[in-house]
């Protein structure tokens, strides 16, 4: 169950009617990714936090950035508005602690994920300030996600209405 998957099963606990949940991830992005955030890769970067006088890590701005970008395009149908509320509120939050220009020479990922999400609803202020706002037209299909191939294969569509749900 669950062989190389980039977590351990999630471990769960209820606890006064609240369901807690965690993740242990050895790799911040799934195998459909195509990018890797290793634990060996992020560790350098690692923010380190209090928790009730307990030290624990998180992942950077930078890293924390990509994981959302990448997270948020993972194989799925449409885009989830909750996905790009992440991602607006953390680069909002960090703005002033974040490499801003580090991350336009390294870091396209990010940087074009906020530069295209604009079109699905507008970019915040400081944001766009930082990054300058896009003024083209909305590309055509703003908003869907590429399905799991398994979502194109298993239906019922014609091989030919499969193949070009593939290259849409």
């Amino acid at each position: 169950y669950l062989f190389d998957h980039h977590h351990l099963p999630v471990a769960s606990k209820s606890r006064n009617g609240m369901s807690i949940q965690v993740e242990i991830h050895h790799n911040a992005l799934s195998g459909d990714a195509t990018s890797s955030m290793s634990f060996d890769d992020v560790f350098q970067n690692c923010l380190m936090i209090d928790v009730l006088g307990q030290k624990g890590y998180t992942l950077g701005h930078e890293y924390m950035l990509k994981h959302l970008c990448y997270h948020t395009f993972e194989p799925i149908e449409n885009i989830k508005l909750g996905a790009i509320a992440d991602i607006y509120g953390y680069a909002c939050k960090y703005h002033d602690e974040i490499e801003w220009n580090r991350l336009k020479q390294e870091s396209s990922i990010i940087i074009n994920t906020l530069r295209c999400l604009h079109f699905l609803t507008p970019l915040p202020t400081v944001l766009a300030g930082t990054l300058g706002a896009p003024v083209s037209d909305p590309p055509q299909g703003v908003g869907c996600g590429f399905p799991p191939l398994s979502t194109i294969l298993n239906s019922r569509a014609t091989r030919r209405k499969k193949i070009r749900r593939l290259f849409d």
